[in-house]
């Protein structure tokens, strides 16, 4: 039986928060202009005093092109290619749905094909990230979300949270490994 890997996609494999925030703020100067009201936050709508209509035209918009266009982080593909090799099955979930995008699972795929990102299955609408990995009976989970990885962490898998900044008290947990790189999990995952 193959070992499951199960990676979040938006800034775990990929790098958008830089832009994405450059791109707030050019939003944010066409509404109101108020700029960031809620620097706490970790999304970046949430930082933003906007309505739910702005910010729904932001995420189906902005952020998609922001999406389409982002950089894997450093290694992505030495390591995700290493994990093959080392014979994981690697499943990318992702929170993508058709809220925001047309056909999330194509939009999905293409970007994963033309950056030729190694995987097995590619599961979109995959917000309830517990839900995924029972199903999927995923072994180690990675993800840059720090309530999905303790959600998953109480299903005995193995989580590693990315924490790429944007929670300032972390804790320790069992089943919870901090990684501040992607590279750190060659180290975990033999």
């Amino acid at each position: 039986m193959f070992m499951k890997i199960g990676i979040d996609l938006d800034d775990t494999l990929t790098d958008i928060q830089d832009e994405l925030l450059k791109e707030a703020l050019k939003y944010d100067k066409t509404l109101e202009n108020k700029g960031i009201v809620n620097p706490n936050k970790v999304l970046i709508t949430e930082k933003f005093a906007w309505s739910n209509s702005n910010r729904k035209y932001f995420l189906k918009n902005i952020r998609k092109e922001v999406v389409e266009q982002a950089k894997l982080r450093p290694d992505t593909l030495i390591i995700l290619n290493e994990l093959k090799k080392r014979g994981y099955e690697i499943i990318i979930i992702t929170a993508r749905s058709s809220t925001y995008y047309e056909d999330p699972y194509e939009f999905t795929l293409k970007y994963l094909i033309k950056n030729k990102i190694p995987f097995d299955k590619l599961i979109v609408n995959g917000k309830d990230k517990v839900k995924v990995c029972k199903m999927e009976q995923i072994n180690f989970f990675i993800d840059n979300n720090l309530t999905n990885c303790l959600n998953v962490s109480k299903l005995g898998v193995k989580v590693f949270f990315l924490n790429i900044g944007f929670y300032k008290d972390v804790f320790t947990s069992k089943n919870i490994k901090i990684i501040y790189s992607l590279k750190e999990i060659l180290k975990y995952i033999k």
